[in-house]
């Protein structure tokens, strides 16, 4: 017997409360569906079912990812991280991975930025470092000791050329 394909209208009568004080056998009769048809619809009408998710089932709440994504926000902490704060604040225990997840879903992810590291020269600085390198490029030239000077231009003055 093959599946017999109903129209969204007929699955709205069926399940209509005004049709409910009908028999099945009368209402079947009434739309011109078989009997198997109206006892189906009317019992799915009375119990919605829920669908399960597709794949493995959440390992976070919404509070949980919120959390972690302004506790990154916060305090610069990388993923691995975010997992062991995560596990201390009794959210549960997650994986670095699904820590770099939660900050890339949702609504607002969170944009990768570089973290700058050491110390940055300052202008001052950089100008005095400029100062000390011309100046032992020039005491190398006049002490003639600047051989290895002439040959990087040479090389270079090689590859533009060739």
């Amino acid at each position: 017997m093959g599946k017999h394909l109903i129209s969204a209208e007929v699955r709205a009568q069926i399940k209509l409360p005004s049709n409910n004080h009908l028999s099945v056998r009368a209402l079947a009769d009434k739309l011109a569906i078989s009997k198997s048809v109206v006892q189906k619809y009317r019992s799915q009408a009375e119990k919605p079912v829920k669908k399960r998710r597709a794949g493995a089932p959440r390992k976070t709440t919404p509070g949980q990812c919120t959390a972690i994504k302004k506790a990154s926000q916060r305090q610069h902490r990388s993923t691995r991280q975010l997992a062991e704060w995560s596990e201390q604040h009794g959210y549960g225990k997650i994986s670095h991975v699904t820590a770099g997840k939660l900050l890339k879903s949702g609504r607002h992810p969170l944009a990768f930025t570089i973290v700058q590291r050491g110390r940055v020269l300052s202008v001052k600085n950089k100008t005095k470092r400029l100062a000390f390198a011309r100046s032992v490029w020039v005491y190398a030239m006049l002490r003639g000791d600047a051989w290895w000077i002439s040959e990087i231009n040479w090389r270079v003055h090689k590859e533009h050329h060739s």
